[in-house]
């Protein structure tokens, strides 16, 4: 029964984190006005807002204009209910339990508004590193001796989390005369080294660096292979098909740039999961 209610509680601040997700990116206030349909203004009553169940309900459209809802809204709310439970169920009801859920649906946040119009808004970035070393301080205070992330702890990963992409982005801008890492990473990542720690920080940084890169070329590949066969089936020779191939590439990320903070934010995650064990395995084997 206490596992349902950690779900259903985390389902309704699911349904407040879409709010947040699609407002704050914006500079809209959550509170004031109540949620509406964003193509006909229409209010949302209470039973419209019920988490997953009025998506069913209403078919996935809006009961006035019949426009579509975003399958976002449903993945939202379900997502921060896993994290809720998942939470709960590795640290009962402790002080634990509340920082990692407050973590988890934070960075569900920042992936989502990051994903819409690459933004990570301060209230969730500088507000989740208060958070962070609030909880710290309150850890080195109830329990000062232990494992555990104390507030030194929180404040060097903040520090070694922010510093390390702050150094790579200035290093970018004197070497490249333009912005290579925006100051939205780099909050981001002083939030996520208050709540994991300098060393699953690092391993954050390493995996999301490698993951976004695996994923870059990727994309950069199927782009230009597409163009290539496209340029071929105009009758344009090899070498105009694959000049052109090559500025097509170019214009697709000038136009849509991969954006980094959803790699931070998911391999924030995984690192909490199973950093701990990378980071033994890296330790025993590399650094001794």
């Amino acid at each position: 029964m206490t596992g349902l209610v950690i779900v259903l509680f985390g389902l309704l601040l699911g349904s407040f984190l879409n709010v947040c997700i699609y407002r704050l990116p914006r500079g809209l206030s959550v509170v004031h006005p109540g949620s509406s349909c964003p193509y006909c203004r229409h209010a949302i009553s209470a039973w419209e807002n019920i988490p997953l169940c009025s998506f069913l309900f209403l078919g996935g459209r809006c009961r006035a204009c019949r426009e579509p809802i975003s399958w976002r809204y449903p993945f939202v709310e379900a997502l921060a209910g896993a994290a809720f439970y998942w939470s709960f169920h590795r640290y009962g009801g402790s002080a634990e339990f509340l920082r990692i859920a407050f973590f988890l649906v934070a960075i569900l946040a920042l992936i989502s508004t990051d994903w819409d119009l690459q933004q990570l808004p301060d209230e969730i970035t500088l507000g989740g590193l208060g958070v962070g070393l609030a909880f710290g301080a309150w850890r080195s205070w109830a329990m000062p001796t232990g494992p555990g992330i104390t507030f030194v702890s929180a404040l060097i990963g903040a520090v070694v989390g922010g510093g390390i992409l702050w150094v790579l982005g200035e290093g970018y801008f004197r070497l490249r005369g333009r912005e290579g890492m925006g100051l939205g990473d780099v909050k981001m990542m002083a939030f996520v080294g208050a709540f994991i720690g300098w060393q699953l920080t690092l391993i954050t940084l390493a995996l999301a660096a490698i993951v976004g890169s695996v994923v870059g070329v990727a994309l950069a590949a199927v782009v230009f292979v597409r163009r290539v066969v496209r340029g071929r089936r105009r009758s344009r020779g090899w070498g105009e098909a694959v000049r052109r191939s090559r500025e097509s590439v170019a214009v697709f990320f000038a136009w849509r740039a991969l954006p980094f903070g959803v790699f931070l934010g998911a391999m924030a995650v995984v690192s909490w999961s199973w950093g701990a064990t990378l980071w033994h395995w890296y330790a025993a084997r590399i650094l001794r």
